[in-house]
């Protein structure tokens, strides 16, 4: 799969993050913040993010998992969970970056500022 271009499992359909999606990503932005106050400086090992809710571990840079999450559309997944309705930003062996678009993107950007408003660990 290359960068910037969907999933190739067909359909047009725009995706809001699943209930599974919203949960690791608050369950992966708590292994950061402990990683952070423990002063951790290598890998993550996090949740997929992706709509399935697969239970599968991921390695992922601290500086690269926060680089995802300067961006509230975009989950962590294993590059071969993404699903037609996401955007792959980046590639690798180990995860893929995707991201939700449309009006359903937005919907996930909001709901990022109001966890930034209310203070809750794990805002960009």
């Amino acid at each position: 799969m290359s960068p910037g271009r969907p999933a190739e499992s067909g359909g047009d359909r725009e995706s809001a993050p699943s209930p599974s999606q919203a949960l690791f990503r608050e369950v992966n932005d708590q292994i950061r913040e402990i990683a952070r106050r423990w002063d951790r400086r290598n890998d993550l090992e996090v949740l997929c993010e992706c709509e399935t809710g697969c239970l599968e571990h991921l390695r992922i840079p601290i500086s690269e998992y926060e680089a995802v999450r300067r961006f509230p559309g975009r989950f962590v997944v294993r590059p071969t969970h993404v699903v037609a309705a996401e955007r792959i930003v980046e590639s690798t062996d180990g995860y893929a970056v995707v991201e939700k678009g449309g009006p359903n993107g937005s919907k996930v950007t909001l709901l990022d500022r109001q966890r930034a408003w209310r203070g809750e660990a794990g805002t960009a």
